[in-house]
Formats: structure tokens, C-alpha cells, sequence
């Protein structure tokens, strides 16, 4: 959808956390790609979706994180 190649993010989730848990040990990271919500919390990325074949904006939160 966003255009990054299917292989390298499975590849980083993997490196990551072993694609076999959406918490780090030490609670601080969150999903398969293990993102720092201190750092990434309410951040607003746009980005291009290719379905759509238009931008839209992600608020990084928690909450999508985990989906």
C-alpha cells in the first residue's frame, strides 16, 4: 500500500523482535518493528498510498501501533 517491498520489513520486524511478540521486554516499544513511543508518540508522517494514489497523514499512537 505504502510502496515499501513486503521482504525488508519483514526482514527488520524480524531482526526486531522475532516476529513472535508486539511488546519489548522492558515495555517501551511497541509493535512487530518495536517503536519507541517516547520518541514516535502523536508524531504526524505523510505518506503516499499507492492504493489510493494519493498522501495521507498517520498520527503515530498506540493504538496503531498494535493493530
Amino acid at each position: 500500500m505504502y510502496g515499501l517491498d513486503p521482504k525488508i520489513i519483514i526482514a527488520i520486524a524480524t531482526q526486531e523482535s522475532g516476529i513472535h511478540s508486539t511488546r519489548s521486554i522492558n515495555g517501551c516499544a511497541t509493535g512487530l518493528m518495536q517503536i519507541e513511543n517516547s520518541v514516535w508518540r502523536d508524531q504526524k508522517l505523510t505518506v503516499f498510498n499507492y492504493d489510493t494514489l494519493e498522501y495521507e497523514t498517520i498520527v503515530v499512537n498506540v493504538e496503531n501501533l498494535s493493530v
